[in-house]
């Protein structure tokens, strides 16, 4: 963004709470607060849970605001669409702070609301109608898909993990949603997951598990990360995508961090939903073994044969549950299994993930 077209205005709003424009394209009208309430409906609510509310202003305009929104998410929207050709990312029409308001903190989460307004996106997400599309519109939107990632990891690399303007991140993974970092390597970034994890668990060796889980996670390149891409938050029309939404998770990562959030989400296959995606030069997913069903996801990798991928991915988690008693996959057991695979976790990976359910493709 350029200067001209940032903005610090303050505009008071009677002694109260205070907007604080930081960015605004030119000719385009501001809302405040109070008006966007107004205008807000139950038939122009897109979303509205957890401190974050989606309203659609007008026919070309959507304001996303609440205390859990965070700014990062639309500075991380302009990057992408100042430094990429073909990301369909909502262009950014302003985005300002606005407080502080009088209320308790640890029940909102903060002091201050923060909106963002943005093009509205045209379509569907992709969840809703992945179910109805044929195989090859299904592939035509994982090549895009892609596609996007593709050109998303081109982009030149930084020598940090954290957000776009070398701030902290803020994920689940690090802990509560929590703001932590920025990292200047690797192994200060792995230390946060597993101090995150130690705080939620009485078994304190533990540790030495996890730390020897990610003893192979040095050296990745850090690459400009979604860190949410699945099938809720691609948006689709006629089969085609119209855009890539949720950009709060963002920011630079180790190139394998996508691959690990979709593990992470991921709970189960569903055959159906795989038949089309083999794992190899011959084998179908659908017919991997169930044991592995809880742990795997479906993958659509470079010729790996099935055996190379499944052993590790088991080891890493038997170990991992052995220590921890958990039913779910943790991320320094994906991590783990990342390092084992190189070429897995380089690749460009595309996820198709509708919550517990879908294709992940790398």
């Amino acid at each position: 963004m350029s200067t001209a077209e940032e903005k610090h205005n303050v505009q008071s709003v009677g002694s109260g709470p205070q907007v604080n424009i930081l960015y605004s394209a030119p000719g385009f009208a501001v809302l405040d607060p109070d008006t966007i309430k107004t205008m807000a409906n139950p038939s122009n609510t897109i979303f509205g849970w957890g401190g974050v509310q989606i309203v659609r202003i007008s026919p070309e305009v959507v304001v996303k605001y609440g205390s859990h929104v965070t700014l990062h998410e639309a500075k991380s929207m302009v990057f992408v669409d100042q430094n990429t050709e073909t990301v369909p990312v909502p262009k950014i029409l302003a985005y300002y702070s606005y407080g502080p308001i009088d209320r308790d903190v640890d029940d909102c989460g903060s002091l201050y609301d923060n909106y963002i307004f943005m093009s509205f996106v045209e379509g569907q997400r992709l969840d809703k109608v992945w179910d109805t599309y044929d195989s090859v519109t299904k592939s035509r939107i994982a090549g895009h898909l892609k596609g996007y990632l593709d050109e998303l990891r081109q982009v030149e690399h930084r020598n940090y993990i954290g957000s776009v303007d070398r701030g902290p991140l803020r994920d689940s993974i690090l802990g509560d949603l929590e703001y932590k970092g920025p990292f200047d390597s690797e192994d200060d970034f792995n230390n946060a997951i597993i101090n995150a994890y130690q705080d939620t668990t009485p078994k304190r060796h533990v540790k030495n598990v996890l730390v020897g889980m990610l003893s192979s996670q040095k050296g990745r390149n850090i690459v400009f990360t979604h860190g949410d891409f699945r099938h809720p938050n691609i948006m689709v029309n006629d089969g085609n995508v119209t855009g890539i939404v949720d950009w709060e998770f963002s920011g630079w990562y180790p190139e394998h961090w996508e691959f690990v959030k979709a593990l992470v989400k991921l709970h189960a296959i569903v055959p159906s939903h795989c038949d089309h995606l083999p794992i190899g030069p011959s084998e179908s997913i659908s017919k991997r073994p169930a044991r592995i069903a809880p742990v795997a996801p479906p993958l659509l990798l470079p010729p790996v044969p099935s055996r190379a991928l499944s052993q590790p991915l088991l080891g890493a988690t038997s170990s991992f549950l052995s220590a921890n008693d958990s039913p779910e996959l943790h991320p320094v057991a994906v991590m783990s299994l990342a390092a084992r695979l190189p070429g897995l976790s380089t690749q460009p990976i595309c996820f198709l993930q509708s919550f517990a359910r879908s294709p992940v493709v790398v």
